[in-house]
């Protein structure tokens, strides 16, 4: 599933940078991290489901928690503009699974 596959890129791109950059938005950092995983365990459950509806349900918590991760990634850019390059190579990976996952959904309803 390329959404899902994409979602896994972004987390691994992700995690490590939060983990050796030292944001001054630490706690912001850290909900990057939970969010770019829930991207990931949604889609996962949703692909899980039976029913169109719940596997909708599932796939439009993934796509808010990708535009959580757009908004987190645009709180880091205010105060860190020197990484702004690959703030911006999240945003179009993140743009890419929203667009995915807006396809899936509304395949099922």
């Amino acid at each position: 599933m390329q959404a899902y596959k994409l979602a896994r890129e972004f987390y691994a791109e992700v995690l490590p940078a939060v983990r050796r950059t030292a944001w001054p938005e630490r706690s912001v950092a850290d909900q990057l991290i939970r969010a770019a995983s829930s991207i990931m365990l949604n889609i996962a459950e949703g692909a899980g489901e039976y029913s169109s509806p719940e596997k909708a349900r599932f796939y439009r918590m993934a796509r808010r928690s990708a535009w959580e991760c757009a908004a987190i990634l645009d709180v880091l850019e205010v105060g860190n503009p020197n990484r702004a390059e690959f703030l911006a190579h999240q945003h179009s990976t993140l743009d890419q699974i929203s667009a995915l996952l807006t396809t899936m959904v509304r395949s099922r309803t």
